[in-house]
């Protein structure tokens, strides 16, 4: 944080314009409790940890009332602070007083300055701390009254676009899958009149369903931790399970491996190959995506299938289906299930049914589905920046880099 003042700002300690808020349930009612996250702010105690974990007896417990703030001192350092917008935890809570905008007291606290006092400030040994009084002794820079409520008018805009930027995500998500469970139980509408009956569910009449090792080679990958003493070793890229999310590649970090040169075509990738993985956490079992050869050459881990289709596969028409509510269901059942992780080998892979349409509706599935997938990406995108853009925002305002004109209507 600048140590200069911006102009018609002024300096000053927290203390200033908070108030501690010591209420507690004393009379034992019936009321919800919270608890504080660093990402999702106040949540339903039993819904965040699946159990209760809070005391039956909620009479020492504090209460905290619309527009109030609360913290846990333990975890102020990690983001865990939020404004109860809408209403009782055993927490530190304090309210913004007249000469402060609660809300944007609420992005400041959220800011990198507050961060970087949060973490010069904090004591303790088994967890660092932030107690009230220490809280408010943090200096802040604060801008008159009307200039705080245009700021967080500003940001709350924002936030309200990424609200509904993630919205629009989430339900472009069930419309695809919805049109999965369509597309590949019907098929391209009007082209089929009868459906029978398989052991994966109803397909049109015309199609078959084939087991993976008929239509496609299961190529298994190169051990991590394998010791090469070759003449000729050579250092070459390679995709690991963090490489591999669901639908996409992050390639933003690829690490290498040594690998004898004769051994370098068994665990090479080739265009056009569909990457699955081997397991780990139930939602990345299964995933997988096409191989574009944006690495070249580039081999893959053990923990990594790479599936070679053959003529009767499109690998986009693979990939997809293998995402539909029909393949995660199949990788779910086959796999082998320990404390929140699964994973499946390469018999269970090779035995994976697909429903095969000839290549022709093959490729018109894949190019209906990359539309509703294009508008996904877009989303995505479209939230990125507006993450972006709130940070260079808050960046800005909250520090008086950037200000704001003040209109006089505004009070």
């Amino acid at each position: 944080m600048s140590k200069a003042v911006p102009k018609g700002w002024k300096s000053d300690r927290m203390g200033k314009y908070i108030r501690e808020i010591k209420e507690r349930n004393v009379n034992d009612e019936d009321v919800p409790v919270l608890s504080v996250t660093n990402t999702q702010g106040f949540v339903l105690s039993e819904e965040y940890f699946d159990r209760k974990v809070y005391s039956k007896n909620l009479g020492n417990y504090k209460v905290i009332r619309k527009g109030q703030f609360a913290y846990n001192p333990s975890r102020l350092n990690v983001g865990s602070l939020a404004l109860l917008k809408d209403y009782s935890p055993m927490y530190v809570v304090f309210e913004a007083l007249p000469d402060i905008d609660k809300e944007f007291l609420s992005y400041w606290l959220t800011s990198n300055p507050a961060k970087n006092f949060i973490k010069s400030s904090t004591q303790g040994t088994v967890r660092d701390s932030v107690n009230y009084p220490a809280l408010s002794f943090f200096k802040i820079n604060l801008p008159p009254l009307p200039e705080q409520q245009k700021i967080a008018t500003i940001l709350s805009s924002v936030d309200t676009a990424i609200e509904i930027t993630k919205t629009v995500i989430e339900q472009t998500k069930v419309v695809k899958k919805g049109l999965m469970q369509e597309l590949f139980t019907n098929g391209i509408p009007g082209r089929h009149k009868n459906l029978k009956k398989t052991f994966i569910g109803k397909i049109p009449d015309e199609w078959e369903v084939a087991r993976l090792e008929d239509v496609a080679k299961v190529q298994t990958g190169i051990a991590k931790n394998k010791n090469v003493k070759s003449k000729n070793c050579m250092i070459l890229p390679y995709l690991r399970v963090a490489n591999v999310q669901d639908g996409f590649l992050d390639l933003s970090e690829v690490k290498h491996v040594s690998v004898d040169e004769n051994d370098v075509k068994r665990f090479q990738l080739q265009k056009g190959d569909v990457l699955f993985t081997e397991g780990g956490d139930n939602d990345k079992l299964g995933r997988g995506c096409v191989w574009e050869a944006q690495i070249n050459p580039c081999l893959h881990q053990n923990h990594i299938f790479a599936v070679r289709c053959s003529s009767k596969i499109s690998p986009r028409y693979l990939s997809l289906y293998a995402a539909s509510p029909r393949g995660k269901e199949f990788f779910l059942n086959s796999s082998k299930q320990t404390t929140n992780l699964a994973s499946v080998n390469s018999t269970q892979l090779k035995s994976f049914p697909i429903p095969l349409p000839s290549l022709k509706e093959q490729v018109q599935i894949v190019s209906t589905l990359n539309t509703i997938s294009n508008i996904e990406l877009c989303g995505n995108a479209c939230l990125k920046a507006l993450s972006d853009i709130k940070s260079a925002l808050m960046q800005g305002l909250l520090t008086g880099k950037l200000r704001v004109s003040i209109t006089k209507n505004l009070n």
